[in-house]
């Protein structure tokens, strides 16, 4: 009877391993499938697209919340198939599912109802809630069990990284032009303040020229020392602009 007992139990961990197996294979292969992580739109989407195909579902939903960290700010819905569940009950249950305590949530219709069952998973990365995940009617017709409520959840922690690093490639991307606009405007105030001194210089050279005496034999000429003060300090001018140019 022992032994008996314990063939038993060995088949049945045999059996969950498999299982186990092809869960993680699902998970690893929908992971890899996350390639292109810009923009962020584009992820959500994908990632939904992943949730669908992972638990044979036929729709999907991936939503972000707002700074304030209670309304949904950003939203992707991917249908493979139509179920028979409303838009707003789709992003009230996302909307739930991001806010609730709990790490997952599932849930199967009411008895008469047509509605498909659901299941979702919260979003987080280091230990922030950023939103939600979830996916509607399984195509098989039948509900979503505890092994797709813990496939989800695995899958959303991988999720919710690629959205983290979508993010950080977005503010990276932000900064970057915010950085060429920048240097497009130091440009243009470099040149403008480099034109005013040395048109002052151009401008008392020009003048110095005119009141040269060009008779053969009378070279020297007698400079103002106004004039020759006012392309001193437009030189001084220049010259500290170049040392705040190397600085910048």
């Amino acid at each position: 009877a022992a032994s008996r007992a314990c063939a038993t139990a060995l088949v049945h961990a045999r059996a969950n391993e498999v299982l186990e197996s092809a869960e993680l294979r699902r998970l690893r292969a929908a992971a890899l499938a996350i390639t292109d992580l810009s923009p962020l739109s584009r992820v959500l989407e994908r990632l939904a697209e992943q949730a669908c195909g992972l638990l044979n579902a036929s729709a999907g939903a991936v939503g972000l919340l707002d700074p304030d960290g209670y309304a949904l700010a950003d939203v992707a819905v991917t249908e493979l198939a139509a179920p028979a569940t409303d838009p707003a009950a789709m992003r009230a249950f996302l909307e739930e599912v991001a806010n609730d305590d709990r790490a997952t949530c599932r849930r199967r219709p009411a008895a008469g109802l047509r509605e498909p069952s659901c299941v979702g998973a919260r979003l987080h990365v280091g230990g922030e809630r950023i939103g939600g995940i979830c996916v509607f009617g399984k195509r098989s017709g039948e509900h979503f069990t505890e092994d797709d409520e813990r496939a989800l959840e695995l899958f959303g922690e991988q999720a919710a990284l690629a959205i983290d690093y979508s993010r950080q490639l977005q503010l990276t991307e932000e900064a970057q032009q915010r950085l060429a606009g920048l240097h497009d405007e130091l440009s243009a105030v470099i040149a403008h303040d480099m034109r005013s001194p040395i048109s002052s210089m151009l401008l008392q050279i020009d003048l110095l020229m005119e009141q040269c005496d060009t008779t053969p034999g009378l070279e020297s000429v007698v400079v103002p020392c106004a004039a020759l003060d006012r392309i001193r300090k437009s030189a001084q001018r220049l010259s500290r602009m170049a040392e705040d140019l190397l600085d910048a």
